[in-house]
Parts: structure tokens; sequence; C-alpha cells
């Protein structure tokens, strides 16, 4: 315990390089041993905790601590503390290695001529904002006529205005299933949108 006695000065810090480690870990049982040990994990990082999914998507944060998240009085804010440790801190890395080449285009996906569509609205079912969307409810159309620029709504079609060209699409197409009475029977189908669009001309566009 010399080292310790004799060189723990807090006004002159200069001394403590010559504290022995072992001077420190001393105890009356017994010693400590002290390594190092190379990790890609820091036990001294506490980091929020996203693993609750309802709770996050209710509340709008995930679990926090203070100082990382600051002292809120909202309701949203009253949530448990996060014990998670070290949450996107690390890594493990495998035995690929990628070397970025120079020169080379990256790789670009436009959606520029993709149109989405919502499930048809119900009265007074407010879900969603009246509007249920979901990621397979959209057609992609031809770049022939460069990208779409805007979408006009006409008497249950849609205008679609391109670069260079004016096409048109009809929404819930019914296909003509025979007459009865003097009268066309319809039937409905599962498309929304066709899958190709009836282009009105190709001359005039934005």
């Amino acid at each position: 315990m010399k080292t310790w006695k004799d060189n723990y000065d807090v006004t002159d810090p200069s001394k403590w390089s010559n504290i022995s480690r072992s001077d420190i870990n001393a105890v009356q049982m017994g010693s400590w041993i002290t390594f190092k040990v190379k990790s890609y994990m820091n036990y001294a990082l506490r980091s929020q905790d996203h693993s609750y999914v309802a709770e996050e998507a209710l509340m709008g944060s995930p679990r926090s601590y203070y100082p990382r998240s600051s002292l809120m009085w909202r309701g949203t804010n009253k949530l448990p503390d996060s014990y998670v440790f070290n949450d996107a801190y690390r890594a493990s890395l495998g035995f690929k290695c990628y070397q970025g080449l120079q020169g080379i285009n990256y790789l670009k996906d436009s959606f520029s001529n993709r149109i989405q569509y919502s499930a048809i609205a119900v009265q007074d079912s407010f879900k969603n904002n009246y509007r249920e969307s979901f990621s397979t409810y959209f057609r992609d159309y031809s770049m022939e006529y460069g990208s779409i620029q805007k979408l006009v709504g006409f008497e249950g079609y849609i205008l679609v205005i391109f670069e260079h060209g004016i096409g048109i699409a009809v929404v819930n197409e019914r296909v003509l299933a025979g007459t009865g009475d003097g009268e066309p029977v319809f039937i409905n189908t599962k498309n929304v949108l066709p899958e190709e669009l009836t282009i009105i001309t190709d001359t005039y566009g934005t």
C-alpha cells in the first residue's frame, strides 16, 4: 500500500503515475488481478430500449433514462427506465471484407411511375384517417412517356399526366358478363387499376 499512500495527492496529479494498480486492488482477503480485455462491447454505455414496440407506438418514445433523455412532465414520458446496455453500440465482424470501388455508378430505385392506392373508405369508420393502405396496393407503369407528374380524377377515371403524354386509367373496372332483360350485366374485378394505361396523346404533357 506504500505507492498508494505516498503518491495519491489530489493537488498533484503528476504523482498518480507512480501508483501501482496492485496496491489499489489489495484487500485483506486477497488481491484483485487487473488485466486488459479487448472487446467490441463497452459496458459503460446505456441506450434506449426499443424492445417494447407496442408501448413505443402508443407513447411515441422508447424507454429511456436521464440524462440521455430530458425530464419531461408529459404523460408520454412517464415510462419505466431503460435497462438496456449497448444497444446498437456493439457489432461483430465476419470473415468477409468489402472494398469500395471508385468510379462505379450506384444503384438507385426509382418509383416515379408508381400509383399507390388505399382501401375504399367506409363511412363513420375512423381507422387510420379513414384510409387503410397496404404495401401491395400499387401499380407500376412504363417510363416510355417519362415520369408521372400529376393525377387528375375525372368521372370515375384517373387522368395520368406524364412528361411527354397523357394516359387514362379506369378505376375499379367492370367486365361485361352478358345481358339480362335488355340490360347489360357487369361483374367487378379485383383490379383497382388496370395493368396498362390507355394513352390519349403522346404529343402533349407537362
